[in-house]
């Protein structure tokens, strides 16, 4: 496991309360808030406040595969879960460190994908980028609203970035190579 300060080792994470029928789909340290870890599961979004020693359900059931943090506001942080929630097109948004969830407006046109990828970026600290299998959108303000980029043509994306110097998006989608 790669720990923030760059240290790879081993830690065994077991399941110290997560039961024993699950799945860690995305574990998540906090940029700048020591020892605080978010854990996306199939059974459930988990927050560790003491790196990983124990830990505690925040958001409940569904697949947690993606998470991201303002880039300035460190009590804010974004969310997103799959497999068959009704939640599945839109984000959740904490603005109280992941202790609990509100949603975004309605991500038109994702479908319900379960292959997304979240971006943020401090150049444009209100903006998010939400990249699935049907495209890449992006917010301006906060999950408040969402535009959906359309004009290229998409693919699967299991992965994007955007170039902190010109806003540049880069996408890696599946059988497609990079747009």
């Amino acid at each position: 496991m790669m720990r923030p300060n760059g240290i790879v080792d081993s830690i065994p994470l077991g399941t110290k309360g997560l039961g024993s029928n699950f799945q860690i789909l995305e574990i998540a340290y906090h940029p700048r808030i020591k020892d605080l870890v978010f854990v996306g599961t199939n059974n459930g979004l988990y927050i560790s406040t003491n790196n990983l020693n124990s830990w505690v359900q925040v958001e409940p059931g569904y697949d947690f595969k993606e998470l991201a943090f303002h880039p300035t506001n460190d009590s804010i942080v974004y969310t997103y879960n799959t497999a068959g929630s009704s939640t599945s097109n839109f984000l959740l948004i904490s603005h109280d460190f992941g202790n609990t969830f509100t949603l975004s407006n309605n991500i038109l046109g994702n479908n319900g994908n379960e292959t997304v990828e979240l971006v943020t970026s401090p150049q444009c600290e209100d903006c998010i980028w939400f990249g699935s299998n049907n495209g890449i959108w992006v917010s301006y303000d906060k999950g408040l609203t969402w535009m959906h980029y359309n004009s290229m043509p998409t693919g699967e994306f299991y992965d994007i970035s955007i170039d902190q110097a010109d806003y540049t998006i880069y996408g890696g989608t599946q059988d497609d190579a990079t747009v």
